[in-house]
């Protein structure tokens, strides 16, 4: 029943917001001082490392998923199960349920299993995407220890029309392509993208006998839409309407340890979002709706097992930004998250609801040209309480070309429903995970008063102490989920950024190393457990990317180094590490104002055999063509 209200709710507010007209303020508007655009961590992410991917990587890398941005261009790690198959980040020795996915500021992640799969969220549907590393439960709630990935769609009011279309063709009979369409008026803007894909994935690999095999039952397609509604109301107030459906069809191959398999999966998922954002002379209000519905089917004829699981999200957020005077500004809200979940595994349909309350508050030193963000959120659901996190970051320069960065924060993840409920193996009195955090950068940027040449070098020290970690332990032939009394994520983060030339002849080299230590601090651990390395979470990963642009050609060469990952938690088994290189090459022409873009690919262009997840072999040398046309005026 309360579902049911909660659904009627969402509708009258969207209708609500949908049809409200906001008196027109006076014209003296503070824009100088007041934040107007753009989700928290725009704002009020002081002392965090943060990358943004503009609309440039976005459409060097429209043809795949999210993942191969996160890869290519930072030394995150990224485990997949195969090409075409479940794809999970690691941020900062963290698991892949710590890090979270937001679209348009909404979390994305599926309620029964607390992560997001990569292979999911094709790249060609967003404008841009931003990575903040390091704790963000302040600013987003559950699941944000290792930090959080921000998928953005942003309406542009300059009045144009553009057309695209995207064809593609590679490797393993992979076929595909994506279309989109803008309008773009003074007051209104819509966009649509519409992306699919499909693969026979029947790649060579060498099997345990060292015999040469074809992938078998690989097979894999994908549907999705994107559509983006927004319009400018009273003159100062916009609303946005966000829809994204996705669907796929996957075949799960064999491991190199099974005869055979026919198991396959079916996922399909939509989600929409109405915001209203109004903008007064000293403040924004922001209120944003979600809904999103989720089904994962998967079925396996051989031993007669079909599992479904059907879940159901429900947002609503009222946040208020201030501006209290020159140099202070004050973002405060409360939110109300609920989720069900009708899974076959579970004892009936579940259901929980919390609501959140947070503030953050926003300072700057003129004199010296520092910021300081500080801030506090609590969250409850019935009459538990998650745990408090209040939040503090500082950033300035500390010489002329010095820069750094300090943050120290709570942060906190919700157990998943499949931890609190699957059977056998949930407890239903697990407890939340919770974590300090603390992080310390410095930044140095070099020859930016010219044009043509600039430098910049990173460092930062990270630490993550969470308590009661989930995992999934064996026992008695079963997996139970249970807390770990502590695990201790720290390391080391470096970057380097080189760019030469200008817009028509330029050298822009991008380099990153991230050194992440996870290890079992639990006193009652096991012997020799203790101290070791949690598995599949590699020490060592780096990423690097040199693009040569000459007039209208562009060069890119991609590199990418995952070290080896224990298999077992006493670490007496691994697999090896690996480097993988790619090599892409564009070539643009402009006829009349129709721009047409020929791209080649070459992925693993040494033939690297590999393995990111135990007996799952990765395909070798691959290569990938692609015509775009786009017209604009």
């Amino acid at each position: 029943m309360r579902y049911k209200v909660f659904s009627f709710t969402l509708l009258m507010l969207h209708l609500a917001v949908a049809s409200s007209q906001v008196t027109r303020v006076d014209t003296v508007m503070l824009l100088d001082t007041v934040s107007i655009s753009g989700e928290r961590y725009q704002g009020y992410s002081s002392g965090q490392i943060a990358s943004t991917f503009d609309e440039g990587i976005m459409q060097e890398n429209k043809r795949n998923n999210i993942g191969n941005i996160l890869s290519e261009n930072t030394s995150v790690y990224i485990r997949s199960y195969g090409q075409g198959s479940v794809s999970s980040m690691s941020i900062r020795g963290t698991s892949s349920s710590q890090s979270g996915f937001f679209w348009n500021g909404i979390n994305i992640r599926m309620p029964s299993l607390g992560s997001t799969d990569l292979s999911m969220i094709p790249s060609s549907f967003f404008d841009n995407t931003t990575i903040v590393y390091g704790g963000s439960s302040i600013r987003y709630g559950s699941g944000t220890i290792g930090g959080a990935v921000f998928l953005n769609n942003k309406a542009n009011f300059t009045g144009y029309n553009e057309f695209g279309v995207d064809l593609r063709a590679g490797s393993s009979g992979s076929l595909g392509g994506n279309v989109n369409a803008t309008i773009s008026g003074k007051k209104a803007y819509f966009r649509i993208a519409i992306d699919g894909h499909r693969s026979d994935n029947d790649f060579n690999y060498t099997d345990l006998r060292g015999e040469e095999q074809k992938m078998k039952n690989a097979s894999y397609n994908g549907l999705g839409v994107n559509a983006h509604a927004a319009a400018s109301v009273g003159g100062n107030s916009q609303i946005d309407l966000f829809l994204w459906y996705q669907e796929g069809l996957r075949e799960i191959p064999a491991t190199m340890t099974m005869v055979s398999s026919d198991a396959y999966q079916s996922d399909r998922s939509l989600r929409s979002s109405l915001q209203w954002k109004s903008y007064f002379q000293r403040g924004v209000l922001n209120i944003k709706t979600a809904w999103f519905n989720e089904n994962e089917n998967f079925t396996d004829p051989q031993i007669g097992l079909q599992s479904s699981i059907l879940t159901n999200t429900y947002f609503l957020e009222s946040e208020y930004r201030h501006q209290l005077y020159r140099n202070a500004s004050l973002d405060a809200g409360i939110s109300v998250t609920a989720e069900q979940a009708d899974v076959d595994a579970y004892d009936g349909i579940k259901d929980r609801t919390w609501l959140a309350a947070f503030i953050n508050y926003k300072q700057y030193f003129p004199r010296i040209d520092w910021n300081m963000v500080a801030g506090a959120r609590q969250e409850v659901s019935g009459s538990t309480l998650s745990p408090f996190t209040p939040s503090i970051g500082i950033e300035g320069p500390v010489f002329t070309h010095l820069f750094n960065k300090l943050s120290v924060s709570r942060n906190y993840r919700l157990p998943t429903m499949n931890e609190l409920y699957w059977q056998p193996g949930g407890n239903p009195d697990i407890k939340a995970e919770n974590s300090w955090n603390a992080e310390y950068s410095l930044i140095s940027r070099l020859f930016q008063k010219n044009e043509n040449v600039a430098l910049s070098l990173s460092a930062t020290a990270f630490s993550s102490l969470v308590d009661d970690w989930i995992l999934w332990l064996p026992q008695n032939n079963l997996w139970y989920a249970d807390n770990i009394s502590r695990v201790w994520a720290r390391g080391v983060e470096l970057g380097t950024g080189f760019t030469l030339g200008d817009l028509k002849k330029s050298a822009d080299l991008q380099l990153s190393y991230t050194y992440s230590r996870s290890t079992n601090e639990s006193s009652a651990a096991e012997a020799g457990v203790q101290g070791k390395q949690l598995i599949y979470t590699p020490l060592h990963n780096a990423a690097g990317k040199l693009s040569l642009v000459w007039s209208s050609w562009k060069l890119i060469l991609y590199g990418n180094y995952t070290g080896s990952t224990y298999l077992s938690p006493d670490n007496t088994s691994s697999l090896p590490g690996f480097f993988l290189s790619d090599i892409s090459l564009r070539k643009d022409f402009n006829i009349k104002g129709l721009l047409l873009g020929l791209y080649a690919r070459s992925n693993n262009i040494f033939n690297t055999e590999y393995q990111a997840v135990a007996y799952r072999p990765m395909p070798g040398r691959n290569f990938q063509l692609s015509l775009s046309l786009t017209f604009k005026n």
